[in-house]
């Protein structure tokens, strides 16, 4: 089997991470996995470096550091600064382009998202109703099932599909003694995070693609 992530599973965002620095690694893989599962993960001589490249020391600087006052404002701050920025967009932008199609996001018109930054906290968060000036402008435009439809993205089935199509490929891929894996993580947990989602026990979807795009980014750099 090849030790490459086919395209059609390889995804916009993990291409991105995979251009980012090599010694920047530790951070990249931080977002699924606490501090406790972290040091089980790594293997110790791995652990003091990579603890030093948390993606959450990232956020907590950006916490400490926003020009917002309350705590929905700064939020949305370092929202806009990391994850629209480095995923969303990213990966809307580099979708569209790849098929020729020019997309346009209206709500992120400079002029406006100044202004919002500028509305007091209950336009934007109402008893527990997010979106709560948007809804109000469009109330008498849309109807009720509209506006009060569950938020709903755009994600992929990976919790059954590394039950499924794509178990054998993520077993070989990092389970093999072939992984680059080996040099840095416990693979003894590496292998309860995938009994633990074949048994149905837990979710761990979002671990084992981490670890694919990690093991990939080594092929690729180390």
């Amino acid at each position: 089997m090849s030790n490459s992530i086919p395209e059609s599973i390889l995804g916009q965002g993990l291409a991105y991470r995979l251009s980012k620095n090599y010694n920047d690694i530790p951070a990249y893989i931080s977002l699924f996995f606490n501090d406790i599962q972290r040091n089980k993960l790594y293997k110790p001589e791995f652990y003091e470096k990579a603890i030093t490249k948390k993606a959450e020391s990232y956020k907590l600087d950006l916490l400490e550091n926003c020009y917002s006052e309350d705590i929905v404002t700064t939020l949305q701050e370092v929202d806009i600064r990391t994850y629209l920025v480095d995923d969303i967009l990213t990966k809307v932008d580099r979708a569209s382009m790849s098929n020729s199609i020019e997309v346009r996001v209206p709500l992120l018109d400079h002029e406006l998202a100044e202004l919002t930054f500028q509305m007091p906290v209950d336009l934007k968060l109402n008893r527990g109703s997010s979106k709560y000036i948007l809804k109000e402008v469009m109330k008498n435009y849309l109807p009720r099932s509209v506006l009060e439809h569950k938020k709903q993205g755009f994600g992929v089935p990976l919790d059954s599909w590394f039950r499924s199509d794509l178990k054998d490929y993520s077993v070989s891929r990092l389970l093999s003694s072939d992984s680059q894996l080996y040099d840095f993580l416990d693979m003894k947990y590496v292998e309860k995070i995938f009994n633990n989602h074949f048994m149905g026990m837990r979710d761990s979807s979002p671990k084992i693609w981490m670890l694919l795009f990690m093991d990939e980014w080594l092929s690729q750099n180390a």
